[in-house]
Parts: structure tokens; sequence; C-alpha cells
């Protein structure tokens, strides 16, 4: 009898140390499968809650505003239409970039996805004229100063020619 319960004991001890291995393997596996999670599957996920809490916001303040209550079921929604929409626009911005052989987005692709909001389109455009003012003042001051300086490093030449 006793060698019958050693050799059980020690049956029962391989099984619970190759089930302890299983166990640890498992454990490392998924630790592993969470480690090697693309960054940008983490990155899309942080996006997507970035999202959601904007839109929650932006719902709330609407809410308060209309002193009408919204669901977190609609601002799920809201938030995940939001985030399609967005993905929709990432892909036809890098198709219009790699369409015309470039790696940088261009306002203009950024004008060729929005054509279809009429909407946003006007808004996209408006902001667009405004920002192109706004460099082309800035180019003139950078001129005038830069003028300015050449100027002023050539007069101390010709004084110093002078008092010689």
């Amino acid at each position: 009898m006793r060698k019958d319960r050693q050799q059980h004991y020690n049956v029962s001890k391989t099984y619970s140390r190759n089930f302890q291995l299983k166990v640890n393997k498992k454990v490392e596996l998924r630790h592993i499968y969470l480690m090697k999670m693309d960054d940008s599957d983490a990155q899309k996920q942080r996006l997507k809650a970035a999202i959601h809490y904007t839109v929650g916001c932006l719902c709330q303040n609407i809410a308060s505003d209309c002193e009408k209550q919204i669901t977190k079921q609609t601002i799920a929604a809201i938030a995940e239409t939001a985030f399609r929409q967005c993905d929709i626009f990432a892909k036809d911005l890098e198709a219009f970039a790699r369409h015309a052989k470039r790696h940088t987005v261009t306002v203009d692709d950024v004008k060729l996805t929005a054509r279809r909001t009429t909407a946003l389109s006007n808004y996209i455009q408006q902001k667009s004229e405004e920002l192109a003012l706004n460099n082309q003042e800035l180019k003139e001051k950078r001129k005038k100063t830069a003028a300015k300086r050449k100027s002023k490093d050539m007069e101390p030449v010709e004084d110093k020619e002078g008092e010689d």
C-alpha cells in the first residue's frame, strides 16, 4: 500500500507540476500577446477612448443647453461613427497623397477629402484662405526684418571706413 500511495503521490506531484507549467505558459503567452499587441492597436484604443471622452463632453454641453438628456448608448454610437469617419478620412488622405506620388498630405488633399460635405468643405476653404493670408503676412514681416538687419549690418561697415 505504501508503494501505491507513493506512486499516486508521484503521479499527482508530476501532474501538478505539468499543470503549473501549463498555467504558467498560458499566463506567459497572454503576457507576451499583450506585449506583442501592436502599438497601432494600443494607439487605436487610446484614440477611441479620447474620441469617446470628447463626444461625451460635447453631448453634455449640448444636453445642458437644450435641457435634455443624452443616453450613454447614444454617446457611444456617435463616438463610434466619428471614429469610423475619421478612419475613412485618413485613408482617403493617404490615397490622395499616394496618387500624387507624395509622402506628405497637403491642404489640397484635405479639400478633396471634404468635398462630399458642403459645410465642411466651405469651412476648410475658409480656414485655408485664412492660413494663406497669415503665411503671406509672416513672409512679408520676415522680409522687412531681414532687410532692416541687412541695412544695419551695412551701416557699421561704412562708418568704420569713414573713420580711417
